[in-house]
């Protein structure tokens, strides 16, 4: 991480998860817990990898929650592989439940953004 203030409390991965790429990570500048995550992208729906995307959100949410009752400001950022909602995509009934846009993805998605 490039930034002018120090990093402290730094973090990569999820302790709670095992992912070899450790797609997370995490840090405290500026009184700011930081949470930069690089969401893991499948190339199908029917792909047993999908299985192991839904796992990785499941764990998402619980670091982001253990995470904000351990520190008043939280951050969460970076790349999801994930188009939130049609006007994200170009064509977007040709991606209509398709990877990146399927309803399960979506929901992962908002389910991280209703914990505020």
């Amino acid at each position: 991480m490039l930034f002018k203030s120090e990093a402290s409390d730094v973090l990569t991965g999820m302790p709670d998860y095992k992912d070899e790429l450790e797609h997370i990570i995490t840090a405290t500048i500026n009184g700011i817990r930081l949470i930069n995550v690089y969401c893991v992208n499948r190339e199908a729906i029917d792909d047993s990898k999908f299985l192991y995307k839904q796992a990785w959100f499941a764990a998402l949410y619980q670091f982001v929650s253990s995470q904000m009752q351990q520190y008043e400001k939280v951050m969460v950022l970076g790349d999801f592989n994930i188009a939130p909602i049609d006007i994200d995509v170009y064509g977007a009934a040709k991606w209509r439940d398709k990877i990146l846009c399927t309803v399960d993805e979506r929901y992962w998605f908002q389910h991280i953004l209703v914990l505020g």
